[in-house]
């Protein structure tokens, strides 16, 4: 049997934190959506899910998503996505949504189905707000994700699989934990370099 109620909480707890946060005036609420990469196909699924827990938030409203947490796509792409996000959230009855991108991990173009502690990954743009004229729904590039931060372990009684493969840096603390050696690659690899 399969329960929904893990989802549900997720999104009363979401709708609770719009609620709350999203009706003072001094603060900007972006919500987390993913990445292109994971979520670019299903806009509508994703947009039903914000409607969702905006329609629970009578008193808060939303600046708009944040994308790429803890990721590596490149800006562009996840500007397609941006894109087509904010056309399924215009058609579901909330438009004029904003964005925000992690470039924290995006500086070197690298594809991998690999998410931990991928090899070869550097700093991408430095955090600005309204970054490119050209993407006017882009609002800021953010580091969201501690630079340094690992992402998961290979070993321990928190190892992931993922973590193990040969395109995941090896050696890394568990998740959350500081991992001097992925930091100095992300400086080592910074585009723009410092």
């Amino acid at each position: 049997m399969v329960t929904l109620l893990p989802l549900i909480v997720k999104i009363d707890a979401l709708s609770y934190g719009v609620n709350v946060f999203g009706s003072m005036s001094n603060v900007s609420v972006y919500l987390d959506a993913a990445h292109g990469a994971w979520l670019g196909e299903s806009t509508d699924k994703v947009a039903a899910v914000i409607k969702e827990i905006l329609s629970n938030a009578p008193n808060g409203k939303i600046r708009g998503l944040s994308t790429n947490i803890s990721n590596y796509q490149p800006v562009a792409s996840e500007y397609q996505y941006h894109q087509k996000l904010a056309s399924a959230l215009s058609a579901a009855g909330y438009p004029d949504m904003h964005f925000i991108v992690d470039t924290g991990r995006d500086g070197v173009a690298i594809s991998s189905g690999t998410w931990c502690n991928l090899i070869g990954t550097g700093f991408g743009e430095r955090p600005k707000g309204n970054p490119n004229p050209s993407m006017p729904l882009l609002d800021a590039y953010m580091w969201l994700k501690t630079p340094g931060e690992a992402d998961g372990s290979a070993t321990g009684s928190r190892a992931d699989p993922v973590c193990a493969k040969e395109d995941s840096l090896p050696g890394a603390p568990d998740a959350g934990q500081w991992f001097h050696d992925y930091f100095v690659q992300l400086l080592k690899n910074a585009k723009p370099s410092f």
